[in-house]
């Protein structure tokens, strides 16, 4: 009988987990993923594995009670530019810029703690991002191939 006791409440648990909204509108709750003890890096590995390049393709994303991480894609006309789901070390046009850098090419940049989308100008700097205090900022991207292809063509 406490084998059937213990299996019911594994049933239990299981059935009162809740789920956990990781990503909306492409935008990653910090709080919630720290909560739950979901790292970006952990985030951005199960997007990859779904076929998603940058979080703007992301609608929603939750953590489900399965502990798996179920994702939504953005109708094709809400796709928005954002934070290519590439490692921190990356080179080239996608790599990070740390806050106090000089802003070399301007365009959208999306934070690396939140996937926040901003325009910087050229010759200013990078400042920390406004929502999560990060001070690492990448290149927001609609197509991760395409912006790294054009950076090795010869101009």
């Amino acid at each position: 009988m406490p084998h059937l006791t213990q299996h019911f409440k594994q049933m239990q648990d299981f059935l009162q987990a809740r789920v956990a909204r990781l990503v909306c509108d492409g935008g990653m709750d910090l709080d919630v993923m720290r909560e739950e003890g979901i790292a970006c890096l952990e985030l951005f590995g199960a997007q990859k594995t779904i076929g998603f390049e940058h979080l703007g393709e992301v609608e929603r994303a939750y953590l489900e009670p399965s502990s798996k991480i179920g994702s939504f894609k953005q109708p094709a006309s809400h796709v928005r530019t954002g934070l290519p789901l590439l490692p921190e070390r990356v080179e080239g046009p996608l790599r990070p810029h740390r806050s106090v850098k000089i802003v070399l090419s301007g365009g959208s940049y999306a934070c690396r703690g939140c996937d926040r989308p901003v325009d910087f100008v050229f010759g200013r700097t990078f400042p920390p991002c406004p929502v999560c205090h990060r001070e690492m900022r990448a290149r927001a991207v609609i197509n991760v191939h395409e912006t790294l292809c054009s950076a090795m063509r010869p101009q």
